[in-house]
């Protein structure tokens, strides 16, 4: 989670992280799109990423940046994506 925390720090985003025992939740909202991240702590690279009505799970933070890149780029991400 510190490279999608880097990015969205880097281009000002505000976000709110959530920590507990068991996982780490990014919040964020981009062009009136919320945006939830979450990287569990128990099982290693499982992730689960919300970005509007496009759901997926384990996926790199790579990845995760390149989408809310064209979230902030001005594209509506589907579930077919």
């Amino acid at each position: 989670m510190s490279i999608v925390k880097k990015y969205l720090t880097d281009k000002n985003i505000p976000f709110t992280e959530i920590e507990n025992r068991n996982e780490i939740e990014i919040q964020t909202e981009i062009k009136g799109i919320r945006c939830i991240i979450r990287n569990s702590r128990i099982v290693n690279y499982e992730t689960y990423t919300k970005i509007g009505s496009y759901e997926a799970k384990n996926q790199s933070q790579a990845y995760i940046i390149k989408l809310l890149e064209r979230v902030r780029n001005g594209e509506r991400l589907s579930l077919n994506y």
